[in-house]
């Protein structure tokens, strides 16, 4: 196995057996240290800690070398997260020839990762038999400090076994045979099948106190507080102490009435806690109620039936039904999501009645009338969110109804309704407010209404208002209406377009459209400047920068291109010959019909070929930025001039040299003729 390309790994391990030395004093447990013997090579095949014999190129020699090793246990084999790492430690080891032998337990913290002092921490447990090591060499290789795979199990030494044996023992045995045997919980002494949590056969005999929190059961007699044998069932010397319960195998009975009759004011009954008298239950009345008490400002008074505390009284004065401990000066507990703790009810007979249940998320409210049983109307769920029509409410107010009726109705009745309401009044809606520093002044930070429009006799159009205040404590203002004909207006209560946004104006340029990516800070601005030119800027604000622009006027669309906004200018290199090279193409694309017109331009691919810096490859597909050929035009066009100025030149020193050329052949041809001309004469 290989380790980052570097390290490899081969371990053989004994389990904490050997006696090691330890520098603390000795005691009766076994040292909290385990022995560790494991052989490191690289990613070659050599052993770490050696290095080439000089003497011999294929034999290794012996150079002990230091490194820092982090030891971790798992209980995965591998993969896992946090919660399988048990224990790890960091030391440095000597390795020679690839051997080393580490003592776990002698090294130190390494950052966050556990470590107990008790490295047998790391073997409690159900799975304590599954652990495994894991082995990092630090430091070593370019790909980060890596774990050697796989781990390695740790698995026990011979003797160790009886430890698993004593675990799950079910007797103790004696040099006379069995003393004390388990079964199912029981406890047998002298017996080989206890059926009670503690079966002894034979005497018993405490020289202490023995206390007894639930039922005994003696079979013969008990003697207590005696030396001597028991002549009764229960034979007592001294006082008696119950802490459970106590039977008396008689009968105590009143035959008759018991009338009580005090004197006075007085109780008619009190009864005292074994402790004494500092507090008392009483009973007693008098001409205007009757009264049941209890004194004590740490007792309950507790009332119930079957055996069951129904009804708590607190000395605070909380009232538990189905508790013990009230949280409150009412407490209904019903312990089950299906059994009310609250019923209103009208009637005797019949289903007129209202139900409250603690569900398992929240309050839920149940109405039923005459003929139907009380059904879930509304839940308020305990993340504050309600519903209405719904037991799972999304939102902090969830309106749902199983078919087309209405789930809110705002309505407001001018003068009782007796009377129209006028065009352009506001009418009901929904407001958020808050509270000032004083916890006293309520102020509207926003609201939601209607507005009222024509009016016929079909009934009357509306708009949606939604306004906010500008400033604490100032007054709300219309943000944005939805018109009764579906048009949205963001700055203007009269939007004349599906959506129409009239943004803030200054001196130049201010934004009224911001379009930006939800897991990133980019985004553009859109707007109009005060020329009339749509504006887009890339992290625009409210200034006169700008990336591009569409002109009123023309339609035209305009980038930025001051040199202001420029570094690295640089000229562009010859392009005339790998211009010609392009190929012009007429298409449709895939997504078009085989009548519609064939478009002009360029494969990208081909132009890859020849520019490829003019050639996108950046959203999965490729693509080209026409604007720049009209760069590379110019740039040709220029070349081009600069070749046909260039045969300009050529042509006109090549047509002077044949003018000199003609102008001497001229020369010499009249200068011959005028030779010829002497010789006819006899010259």
């Amino acid at each position: 196995m290989k380790f980052s390309g570097i390290l490899a790994c081969v371990v053989v391990v004994a389990f904490a057996l050997a006696q090691v030395y330890v520098a603390c004093a000795a005691d009766a447990n076994p040292p909290e240290r385990m022995t560790y013997q494991g052989y490191l090579v690289d990613a070659n095949g050599y052993p770490l800690g050696s290095e080439v014999d000089p003497g011999d190129s294929t034999k290794r020699v012996s150079v002990p070398a230091n490194y820092d090793v982090v030891f971790r246990i798992y209980n995965r084999k591998q993969g896992g997260g946090p919660e399988n790492l048990l224990w790890a430690e960091q030391q440095t080891i000597t390795v020679d020839m690839g051997y080393f032998s580490v003592l776990l337990g002698e090294g130190t913290k390494e950052g966050n990762e556990p470590r107990d002092d008790k490295i047998s921490t790391a073997f409690i447990g159900a799975d304590s038999s599954g652990r495994y090591i894991g082995i990092t060499v630090k430091a070593l290789g370019d790909g980060g400090d890596v774990e050697i795979a796989p781990r390695l199990r740790l698995v026990a030494s011979p003797f160790t076994f009886l430890a698993a044996y004593a675990r799950q023992a079910d007797k103790i045995v004696g040099a006379d045979g069995d003393v004390l045997t388990t079964d199912g919980g029981n406890i047998g002494i002298g017996n080989a099948s206890p059926d009670a949590k503690l079966d002894v056969a034979g005497s018993i005999k405490a020289s202490g106190a023995v206390d007894i929190g639930e039922d005994a059961n003696v079979q013969g007699q008990l003697a207590v507080g005696k030396s001597t044998a028991p002549s009764a069932t229960l034979d007592v010397a001294g006082t008696v102490k119950a802490s459970g319960g106590l039977d008396i195998g008689g009968d105590s009975s009143i035959d008759g009435t018991l009338a009580l009759t005090p004197s006075g004011v007085n109780n008619a009954l009190e009864i005292n806690p074994a402790s004494g008298t500092s507090y008392k239950l009483s009973l007693r009345s008098d001409s205007s109620a009757s009264y049941i008490r209890n004194n004590s400002s740490q007792q309950d008074l507790r009332l119930g039936a079957n055996s069951l505390d129904a009804v708590t009284i607190k000395p605070s004065g909380k009232v538990g039904i189905g508790t013990t401990n009230p949280r409150g000066s009412l407490d209904v507990f019903t312990g089950n999501t299906a059994v009310p703790g609250l019923i209103i009810d009208r009637s005797p007979s019949g289903n007129y009645r209202s139900e409250l249940y603690q569900a398992a998320d929240g309050l839920a409210i149940y109405v039923g009338n005459n003929t139907d049983e009380p059904t879930e109307k509304m839940r308020i769920k305990h993340d504050g969110k309600v519903g209405i029509g719904t037991t799972s409410p999304g939102s902090k107010l969830h309106l749902e109804t199983p078919n087309a009726a209405t789930n809110l109705r705002i309505v407001r009745r001018q003068d009782g309704g007796t009377q129209y309401v006028p065009v352009g009044t506001e009418l009901g809606g929904i407001q958020w407010m808050a509270d000032d520093y004083t916890w006293s002044v309520h102020t509207v930070g926003a609201e939601i209404v209607g507005e009222q429009g024509p009016l016929n006799y079909n009934g009357a159009t509306q708009h949606i208002l939604f306004k906010t205040s500008g400033s604490p404590g100032s007054a709300t203002s219309e943000r944005m209406r939805i018109t009764n004909g579906g048009n949205v207006g963001i700055g203007t209560p009269s939007p004349e377009d599906e959506l129409h946004i009239v943004h803030a104006a200054n001196t130049a340029y201010s934004k009224g459209l911001r379009i930006q990516r939800q897991d990133t800070d980019k985004y553009w601005t859109i707007g109009v400047d005060s020329t009339g030119d749509l504006i887009y800027k890339y992290k625009g604000g409210d200034s006169v920068a700008w990336d591009a622009y569409v002109n009123d006027t023309s339609g035209a669309w305009v980038s930025g291109s001051d040199k202001r906004l420029k570094k690295d200018i640089e000229p562009v290199g010859s392009v005339l010959d790998r211009l010609v090279k392009l190929k012009p193409s007429r298409f449709r694309f895939k997504t078009q019909t085989e009548d519609e017109t064939k478009l002009f331009g360029f494969v990208a691919q081909e132009v890859q070929d020849v520019f490829p810096d003019m050639v996108s490859d950046e959203k999965n597909r490729l693509g080209l930025a026409y604007d720049d050929f009209g760069v590379l035009s110019v740039k040709a066009i220029q070349e081009l001039r600069a070749e046909k100025d260039q045969q300009l030149a050529d042509l006109g020193e090549q047509l002077a040299e044949k003018t000199r050329r003609n102008d001497e052949l001229e020369a010499r041809l009249a200068k011959l003729e005028e030779l010829v001309g002497k010789m006819g004469q006899g010259l």
